[in-house]
């Protein structure tokens, strides 16, 4: 942690210890704190559904922390497609399969499930050389593929 950083936490009593509070915004700065941002956004939302749902301790510490690895989730996706580049809106459910009649329609949509990733099978595609340039395919999140 940075000397400035430290500074400008004691300075605005988040540090050393800061005493209990029910203070949303300085619960927020807290959390702000811990690199928590998702979280401190979302807390007002949270602390008012659980009052009226009437939720325990456990149970919104982890609605806050599942909120928080979530948004932290989508973020990391958002980022990854980006410096990817990636080309945006296509789908199997807009390919033209009566405009290459050769591929089945059946064997794509299964192969879209990604059961076999499941199931720890191989998967090889083969086509003329120019058709892997042209083929981009994203494994389902927490897979990683294994080009050869």
């Amino acid at each position: 942690m940075r000397i400035e950083m430290t500074r400008r936490l004691l300075a605005e009593g988040i540090l050393p210890s800061p005493a209990p509070t029910e203070d949303v915004g300085a619960l927020q700065k807290r959390l702000e704190a811990l690199k928590l941002d998702f979280a401190a956004e979302g807390l007002s939302d949270l602390l008012t559904t659980s009052v009226k749902e009437s939720w325990n301790a456990s149970q919104f510490l982890d609605a806050l922390l599942r909120l928080e690895l979530e948004r932290q989730e989508e973020r990391r996706i958002q980022q990854a497609l980006k410096i990817s580049h990636l080309p945006t809106g296509q789908a199997i459910s807009n390919f033209d399969f009566a405009f290459q009649p050769s591929i089945s329609r059946s064997k794509i949509e299964t192969l879209a499930t990604c059961q076999w990733i499941a199931e720890n099978q191989s998967l090889l595609l083969q086509g003329p050389p120019a058709a892997a340039a042209s083929c981009r395919m994203l494994p389902p999140s927490g897979t990683h593929p294994l080009c050869t």
